[in-house]
C-alpha cells in the first residue's frame, strides 16, 4: 500500500549503498527553480523506518527541496522491505537513464550481497538482459583508476576496458593521462597498444625522462587523396581500378571538377 504525504526532510535517511541520477550543475540549479516555481511533480519514494524514513528514489529532488529552503517534501511512502526498496530505487534510475556506470555497478553488486539472486532473476527484476548485468559487474574488475575516470566521465567503458590490457601500472596511469587529456578514442588506445614500444616507455617512465610520442590520430588514421577528385580518404576506402595503358593515360591527362568545397570560394 502507497500513501502520498508531506514529511520533514530531517526525518529522511540516506542509504550509503544507493544508485541516483547524476545532474550537472546547470541541471540541479534548473531542477531548483522549477521547484520554487512549480513545486515537485513527481513526489520521492520512501520506506517507513521507526519514526524516520529511508529514503528510496528521489535524491536529487531532494537536494534541491533543501538548497530552497524546503522543510518538508512530498513522498510516497511505500512498505517495501530492504530488497524490495533497493531494487526499485535501482529500476527507478535506470528508467531516468543518467546514471553513472561504475554507480550502477556497485549498486548491483550490493543488490546480490542482499538477495544472492542468480543474473537471471537479477536481469529479471531489473528489466536488464544478463550480458548488461555482466557488463556492469565487469567494470568492478578494473583497476581503480580507470573506474574512476568512467565516473568522472573522462574515459569511455570502451576506452577504459582497453586500457585495461596493459599490465604494467606505470604506463598504465601515464596512458590513462594521455587518454584523458587528447580524449582518445579506444579505437586509438588500441592502436597505441599495438604501436608503443612497451620498453622504451616504461625505461622512460622509470627514469623519469622524456618519454616518446604515441602516434597522433593523423598518425594513426593516414589518408591518401583520390586519383580523380583530390578528396583525403582512407586507404581501405580506395578501390584499385585494372585499366590497360591507354586508358590509365588518358585518366592521368584528363581534367576533371574539383571535389566539393575545394574549389573557388
Amino acid at each position: 500500500m502507497q500513501v502520498i504525504k508531506d514529511i520533514p526532510i530531517d526525518k529522511i535517511n540516506i542509504p550509503q549503498e544507493r544508485l541516483t541520477s547524476t545532474l550537472t550543475q546547470e541541471d540541479f540549479e534548473s531542477l531548483s527553480a522549477s521547484l520554487r516555481e512549480l513545486g515537485l511533480i513527481s513526489p520521492i519514494s520512501v520506506t517507513p523506518d521507526g519514526s524516520y524514513f529511508i529514503l528510496v528514489s528521489g535524491l536529487n529532488r531532494l537536494r534541491a527541496a533543501q538548497s530552497i529552503g524546503w522543510t518538508t517534501i512530498p513522498a510516497i511512502i511505500t512498505s517495501a522491505d530492504p530488497t524490495k526498496a533497493s531494487i526499485l530505487n535501482i529500476t527507478e534510475n535506470l528508467a531516468r537513464g543518467k546514471t553513472n556506470p561504475i554507480d550502477e555497478a556497485y549498486a548491483i553488486q550490493n543488490l546480490i550481497t542482499m538477495t544472492n539472486m542468480d543474473m537471471t532473476q537479477l536481469a529479471h527484476q531489473l528489466n536488464r538482459t544478463t550480458q548488461w548485468i555482466d557488463s556492469r559487474l565487469d567494470l568492478l574488475l578494473l583497476p581503480d583508476g580507470l573506474q574512476e575516470a568512467i565516473q568522472n566521465g573522462q574515459l569511455s567503458i570502451a576506452a577504459a576496458k582497453e586500457l585495461s590490457a596493459v599490465e604494467d601500472p606505470h604506463i598504465l596511469e601515464y596512458l590513462t593521462n594521455q587518454a584523458i587529456q587528447s580524449g582518445a578514442s579506444a579505437k586509438t588506445i588500441n592502436a597505441w597498444l599495438r604501436k608503443m614500444d612497451t620498453n622504451a616507455l616504461n625505461s622512460a617512465l622509470m627514469d623519469h625522462s622524456q618519454t616518446p610520442p604515441l602516434p597522433t590520430p593523423d598518425q594513426l588514421n593516414p589518408t591518401i587523396d583520390c586519383f580523380a577528385c583530390g578528396t583525403p580518404n582512407s586507404p581501405y576506402e580506395l578501390r584499385p581500378e585494372l585499366l590497360c595503358e591507354t586508358c590509365r593515360h588518358a585518366l592521368h591527362t584528363t581534367s576533371l571538377p574539383p571535389a566539393p568545397g575545394t574549389g573557388p570560394g
